[in-house]
């Protein structure tokens, strides 16, 4: 009889099962109705048969009706395991798996043995054509909990596989979805007490489990494992009491604990220097500023700047949070250019100042308070109290500063970065990518704008005056003659509660003070659009195969060889239609994979596939392709130069960004010219290329001014980003009804483990 070939493209991990039946048998050898003999039977451990066996009827099955939908099952079994985690210490604390099996008395008595403390069945089917649903239903419960195992320990998104690899199932039916639940910190105390004499393992395991939380927060703090950050309280809305860290207490904390350095984002003996040059730099290219006022006989040796940034992250059941911190201006720079911030950097005849993007995000960016959605729907005071708050106490930290090393250092605040929907919610802004126009028979309405830098998008049809946001360049278009002074205030009121306690350049629109990033801007926007529109037009050109689907695989497969060769990784693995946002030849293509940082890795791969010489042919004799490879190039090109540039950029780095940014700028409206004229829905025109737009021109105008230019990605929020997606990720494990409470203790012990990692990372073992 002919084998069956084997086909190894299944990501699926094996059954736990085939642990259990060495043979694949129809009965259990290990349940009391085997006919196995006692030689074919693995021995038990201690453990287990410590174990009292099991009957069927002894089974904790909360299954509904197997032929229900499969809306109905999943839901049902979502309720299960939510009550589940909530009966076995909460959501914060539960450990839980997710699982199939045929045998679910075996897989219990398993569980058991690893000190799981209870075992669920969640739905059980008796029929082998519904296996299929059953595998279904465990890949979608899997990705509802997942969280890179902290909480729900499944390593594989899709589990485990019930099949073999020809599709036959491995084991008769009836199949069983589970759930087996545990507590995480204060189980693993109790086990390792027995073992280890230490008295917080002895303290942690005394913990009632119904109610661990609070006192485990009180035992960490308590034994210094965690920051002592004392919390501040003051009335937020209708709340008479909300927790927030105030900025004073926080550096002042870090510094008294040996963190000085990343108060300051420099050496700390080489600081009052590099701050003198770092303002030197900035007094030249903001000479009105209002930090320059003679009446506040300031100490700029000692005078640290911060950005503030704040964003949303997804909360628990993926409600949003706010996230509002700081960061310093100064750190140790890139990948491409790392900056020591150690006692051990020499003296240097030029100081080097480094952006702020290498490092635990933990360790360099410092949080302010957590606003849950939840408490923000219902009073929608609170965020603006907040920001009053916070406003308030950072004026303090200008004004008053605080102690270290023995001096006296001030923070002031030189600018807002972040998503547009953040600035505008802080802003108060009535300008934004929202008042864009969205179809044609808008454009008979008046448009307010979209742009809180300039007046671009603004139409007034009654008057004749239409500002296209559309037009790129750093001298031709319309909008550059409504900015800076000339920019009318994007806001109704005051500019947000936030804006009244900075202080500005006057020289400048008060709206100049919130920066675009170019983190959403690029990675997040017009990357996402011009990677998906080369990429639709190139793989049709390039391979020419009859149908979408089928080029579509020829470019995976050399993206597949490309990441082999140069060991690239990608978060979203290959490319689909719906990844790059094609739905026809009559939409644009968008590009829609979650993680942005794929969009450098697809624009290294663009230049890589259009400079193929086998391909070479093909690009010369189309002048789209061309234009795509030139413009990919430029962009490339800007981005390592501001990677290997520091915090404020040579003349020779200013001028590499300044030329690229406007190369990429000109070949991307050339491109929306050439399809144009080609009827091709392709390289979309959005409000983020006009942002854009303005980062590569601000380069270019302080260039005029003063021969450099401030580094663009000083201003970027890659860490930022990072830290929003690690604090979001704290404050989906605490109770929602004291989100911030919770979250902010939490924090605490992240934000001591990731100095403590920074910490080691820069001792200096040379001399062993």
């Amino acid at each position: 009889m002919a084998t069956v070939a084997k086909l190894d493209i299944f990501p699926w991990t094996d059954s736990e099962d085939d642990a259990m039946q060495t043979h694949q048998s129809d009965v259990d050898m290990a349940s009391p109705g085997s006919v196995a003999s006692s030689r074919t039977r693995a021995p038990e451990s201690p453990a287990s048969q410590t174990i009292p066996r099991i009957a069927s009827a002894d089974l904790d099955e909360r299954c509904i009706c197997e032929t229900a939908v499969a809306s109905k099952i999943l839901w049902h079994c979502v309720r299960v395991i939510n009550r589940v985690r909530q009966d076995f210490g909460g959501k914060s604390l539960c450990v839980f798996k997710i699982g199939l099996t045929s045998d679910p008395l075996q897989r219990r008595r398993s569980y058991l043995e690893k000190n799981f403390k209870s075992f669920i069945v969640l739905h059980k089917v008796s029929k082998p054509e519904l296996l299929g649903m059953m595998e279904m239903l465990e890949a979608a419960l899997i990705a509802e909990f997942h969280d890179d195992e902290h909480c729900c320990r499944n390593k594989q998104l899709v589990g485990e596989s019930m099949r073999r690899k020809d599709f036959t199932p491995r084991f008769p039916p009836p199949y069983y979805a589970y759930c087996v639940a545990a507590k995480d910190l204060v189980l693993d105390a109790q086990a390792a007490a027995k073992r280890d004499p230490c008295p917080l393992l002895a303290k942690i395991a005394k913990v009632p489990l119904s109610n661990a939380d609070a006192p485990l927060f009180q035992l960490l703090y308590k034994n210094d494992l965690g920051l002592p950050i004392d919390f501040s309280w003051r009335q937020a809305g209708s709340l008479h009491r909300y927790p927030f860290f105030s900025p004073k207490k926080q550096v002042e904390v870090l510094s008294e604990h040996g963190y000085f350095h990343r108060v300051l984002g420099l050496p700390i003996h080489l600081a009052s220097e590099a701050l003198d040059v770092f303002w030197q730099k900035f007094r030249a290219l903001h000479p009105r500023h209002e930090v320059f006022e003679t009446s506040r006989n300031l100490n700029f040796q000692k005078l640290i700047p911060y950005y503030l940034h704040g964003d949303g992250g997804r909360g628990f059941k993926k409600d949003p949070i706010e996230i509002p911190s700081m960061f310093p201006a100064l750190g140790t720079g890139s990948n491409k250019r790392r900056v020591d911030l150690s006692s051990k950097r020499p003296l240097e005849s030029e100081i080097e100042l480094g952006i702020n993007l290498q490092g635990h995000s933990g360790a360099t960016r410092f949080l302010f308070t957590v606003l849950s959605s939840l408490v923000a729907k219902k009073d929608g005071g609170v965020f603006d109290d907040l920001m009053v708050i916070w406003g308030e106490e950072l004026r303090s930290l200008l004004e008053d500063g605080f102690e270290a090393a023995g001096s006296n250092w001030r923070i002031i605040i030189i600018g807002f970065t972040g998503d547009s929907p953040f600035v505008k919610k802080v802003a108060k802004l009535v300008r934004s990518f929202h008042n864009v126009a969205k179809r044609h028979t808008t454009r008979q309405k008046k448009q307010k704008g979209c742009c809180w830098l300039c007046h671009a998008g603004f139409e007034d049809p009654e008057h004749g005056t239409r500002i296209p946001f559309e037009h790129l360049g750093f001298t031709e278009p319309e909008w550059l003659k409504t900015g800076h002074l000339n920019n009318p205030l994007p806001w109704l009121g005051d500019g947000g509660a936030l804006l009244k306690y900075m202080l500005l350049d006057l020289g400048e629109t008060p709206a100049a003070f919130f920066r675009a990033d170019f983190f959403h801007v690029w990675h997040a926007g017009v990357g996402l659009d011009f990677t998906s529109s080369a990429f639709i037009y190139a793989m049709k050109v390039l391979f020419g195969q009859s149908s979408v689907a089928k080029n579509l695989d020829c470019l995976n497969e050399a993206l597949k060889n490309w990441m082999r060769a140069t060991r690239e990784k990608l978060h979203c693995g290959h490319l689909t239609e719906d990844l790059l946002g094609y739905n026809g030849t009559r939409e644009y293509p968008e590009g829609k994979w979650s993680k942005n940082m794929d969009t450098a890795v697809f624009m290294k791969f663009l230049t890589f596939l259009l400079d193929r010489r086998d391909f070479g042919a093909k690009v010369e004799a189309d002048e789209i392709l061309t234009e795509i490879s030139a413009t990919a190039k430029a962009m490339n090109v800007a981005i390592k130069t501001c990677l290997e540039a520091e915090y404020f950029m040579s003349k020779s780095h200013t001028e590499i960004v300044m030329e690229s940014g406007h190369r990429f700028l000109t070949g991307y409206a050339t491109l929306v010219s050439m399809c144009h004229r080609k009827s091709l829905c392709l390289f979309k025109l959005r409000p983020k290329l006009h942002y854009l737009n303005h980062m590569f021109h601000r380069v270019f105008e302080e260039w005029q001014t003063r021969g450099f230019a401030v580094n663009p990605l000083s201003e970027a929020t890659f860490a930022s980003e990072d830290f929003v997606g690690r604090t979001a990720r704290v404050s989906r494990r605490v109770n929602t009804r004291a989100v911030a409470v919770k979250t902010l203790q939490r924090y605490i012990f992240f934000m001591h483990t990731a100095l403590k990692h920074e910490t080691f990372q820069m001792m200096d073992f040379s001399m062993l």
